[in-house]
């Protein structure tokens, strides 16, 4: 039992939307464009171009040559990415202490809440996650300890 409950600050809390949204969105396409048959966590290369990706840099897929190039280095000016209109990620999230399912938000609600949960306590789903992330687990990856 923990006697004080830790909170992420709003800028925490919006970088851990941000990826959670990213991971939702790239998932899927990665797999996609990779033609995997198997879940992208599961092929080294796909978790390879993820770290890419993660880190802003553009890759190029030639499925043809089955090539994976960063045609940029780590720099890519004059390019101009334009986002693909999808729908607002929906976020499920329960919180663990209090045996409670909080059901489906979508993520910018998620994110306005996020400061005000004691995140030890909450796990996530969303698509583009194969189970429910402890969301300690994911503040470790992206925020740090």
């Amino acid at each position: 039992m923990r006697i004080l409950h830790r909170k992420l600050s709003k800028e925490e809390s919006a970088l851990i939307c941000e990826r959670m949204n990213f991971v939702a969105r790239t998932k899927h396409r990665l797999a996609e464009i990779l033609e995997l048959e198997v879940d992208p966590k599961d092929d080294p290369l796909a978790q390879h171009l993820f770290g890419d990706l993660l880190k802003g840099n553009l890759i190029v897929v030639d499925n043809a040559r089955r090539k994976v190039s960063r045609p940029f280095g780590d720099h890519y000016p004059d390019v101009e990415l334009v986002p693909q209109d999808d729908p607002e990620l929906e976020v499920h999230w329960i919180d663990r202490e209090m045996v409670t399912d909080h059901g489906q938000l979508p993520l910018s609600a998620f994110q306005e809440i996020l400061p005000d949960l004691a995140f030890e306590d909450i796990s996530v789903w969303h698509e583009g996650l194969s189970g429910w992330v402890s969301l300690y687990e994911i503040k470790k990856v992206v925020v740090g300890s």
